[in-house]
């Protein structure tokens, strides 16, 4: 298995030597980029690439907010996989559509979405995976990877120099987004190549398995345990009966298992549908869930280390048959 780093002429294969996500050459990793990371870690390439994500994200409220169906499908026009990334679920060699501008488009025009973007319910694109369904960690991916092209862009070409990798091709490497004229624009790079195809290269601090922002995250973590808090006063018939060391009768609020078979479970419900009722209700929930949750220490613990991105990409790859 040969991988982007043989390219480069770096024979030692680990990523505590280097800056980058080391990924085959000829197949995918199921790695995701995550917003969050890039929200809340202090490098310049992190600023960079988040005031792109605010801007798009801002025009994509705007769109929601007039009813403009036509920006909205203009800007849903770029959730494709970039297959130069070598991200996704794909087995043999790099061939992930991602979704496709009308299906981006049309997840994102469902009722339900454009009231979510109308009231403020998501006050960042990452949001939209905890409310919308079929919108999920890769299709956000996917979408981010576009949003960022210039700073992916950017950030390989200096790999590349660092390298010593010849960049005297210049190429169009896809659609990536444009903060000052807010729309997008062809953005030009130096890839690295693999016979005729592409590689982009990606910063490993923003590389997750796992987003930090879920919508099965939110609902255990804050709404059940709402919920909880609550129960005693608005639903006492779903309170336990215990007894205590003495033998004592007493009441305790119910186990949030309890809680999510009761409102999700028995009820037929998805966790979106339900996260999304339980919002519109509770508007202040999803920024306690922000302030409480979204921590530093729980960006540390999605941060995948050397260690374990190694164990992912050299141990566990999967092999092209």
């Amino acid at each position: 298995m040969d991988y982007v780093s043989n390219l480069l002429g770096i024979r030692r294969k680990s990523h505590n030597s280097i800056a980058f996500l080391d990924v085959p050459v000829n197949t995918d990793v199921e790695f995701f980029i995550d917003p969050t990371l890039i929200e809340r870690l202090p490098y310049d390439w992190c600023k960079s690439a988040q005031a792109k994500i605010d801007d798009f994200f801002q025009n994509l409220r705007q769109a929601a907010r007039v009813d403009d169906n036509e920006r909205l499908r203009y800007l849903l026009s770029c959730g494709q996989e970039i297959n130069a990334l070598r991200l996704g679920y794909s087995q043999n060699k790099p061939c992930g559509r991602g979704a496709s501008p009308q299906s981006l488009f049309d997840i994102f025009v469902q009722a339900k979405s454009i009231e979510i973007l109308k009231l403020d319910l998501a006050t960042r694109l990452q949001d939209h995976v905890i409310f919308i369904e079929n919108f999920d960690k890769d299709r956000l991916s996917d979408l981010l990877s576009h949003i960022i092209l210039s700073d992916i862009a950017s950030f390989t070409y200096k790999q590349c120099k660092k390298y010593k990798y010849d960049t005297s091709e210049e190429v169009i490497l896809g659609k990536g987004w444009d903060a000052i004229k807010h729309s997008w624009m062809n953005i030009k790079g130096y890839p690295i190549w693999y016979g005729e195809s592409k590689i982009l290269l990606l910063p490993k601090f923003i590389i997750c398995k796992n987003m930090v922002v879920s919508v099965h995250n939110y609902i255990w973590k804050q709404i059940l345990k709402e919920i909880q808090d609550d129960s005693f006063t608005k639903y006492p018939d779903l309170c336990r009966k215990v007894q205590d060391k003495r033998g004592r009768s007493k009441f305790k609020e119910p186990r949030k298992k309890d809680l999510y078979d009761h409102f999700i479970r028995k009820q037929g419900m998805s966790e979106k549908d339900f996260a999304t009722s339980y919002t519109m209700k509770h508007k202040d929930s999803l920024e306690k869930f922000g302030a409480k949750h979204i921590t530093d220490k729980e960006i540390d613990k999605t941060v995948l280390s050397d260690a374990d991105l190694d164990e992912i990409v050299f141990g566990n790859v999967r092999h092209k048959h």
